[in-house]
């Protein structure tokens, strides 16, 4: 990487900084928990499951524009309830109390604030989120590093979701600065690096394991940590 180069550090938020596959789990579970009546014969590993890749499936649809984010709420679980044989009437009450207990969630993946803390002198720092506003903010909140990132960009505020360039290019034209003084960290190589890449910022790929790095990520990592060796 051209690290000279790099001014401003852009990371996505789920499942780079904060753990949302354990928060989906542990909101799920919870939400199950206090509506026993609506869930009595319905295995929660197995619905967990499945809304989850309910929930993969519903986000695309609605990043093509093909939904809104008031029928990605609803329909997830209208279509769970549905595989299930539950009543999909209970839809709207169980996406808000969902939220609820999602908000509540306090799952910051390994040595978050540690990184942070070891950038923030050196680097200007952002958020840039596919995710709802109110609840990417309320999780930088309960994490407790709101106050490291001087720039938050939020795809429903811009009107484009990652990869397309538009909010990259809100990024950049946030932070006041070149592609090339842009470094974007993020776990989806299709939304985080791809996009980045196509703008000519420099990208750092969290590599979980599930998708090959293609060549286009300038540096691929494991865990948040290794950020220290590269920046």
């Amino acid at each position: 990487m051209k690290t000279k180069q790099v001014k401003i550090i852009f990371f996505d938020l789920d499942n780079t900084l904060f753990d949302h596959t354990s928060a989906e789990r542990n909101a799920i579970l919870a939400l199950m928990g206090a509506n026993p009546k609506i869930f009595q014969a319905i295995d929660s590993v197995e619905f967990v499951r499945a809304y989850h890749e309910v929930n993969k499936v519903l986000w695309k649809r609605m990043a093509a524009g093909e939904i809104s984010a008031a029928e990605l709420k609803r329909q997830r679980f209208e279509i769970s309830l549905s595989d299930f044989n539950g009543d999909p009437s209970h839809a709207e009450s169980l996406s808000a109390q969902y939220f609820e207990f999602y908000s509540r969630q306090n799952c910051a993946l390994p040595d978050v604030h540690e990184v942070l803390d070891y950038l923030s002198p050196k680097y200007q720092l952002g958020i840039l989120s596919n995710g709802f506003p109110e609840i990417q903010e309320t999780k930088l909140r309960t994490l407790g590093v709101d106050s490291y990132f001087k720039f938050r960009i939020y795809s429903s505020e811009v009107g484009a979701m990652k990869p397309a360039p538009e909010i990259f290019r809100a990024a950049m034209n946030s932070a006041q600065a070149q592609a090339s003084e842009i470094a974007f960290v993020g776990d989806s190589y299709e939304d985080d690096i791809v996009g980045a890449n196509a703008l000519g910022s420099q990208t750092i790929f969290l590599n979980t394991g599930l998708v090959k790095n293609n060549g286009l990520a300038d540096a691929e990592i494991r865990g948040l940590k290794e950020l220290r060796n590269i920046l």
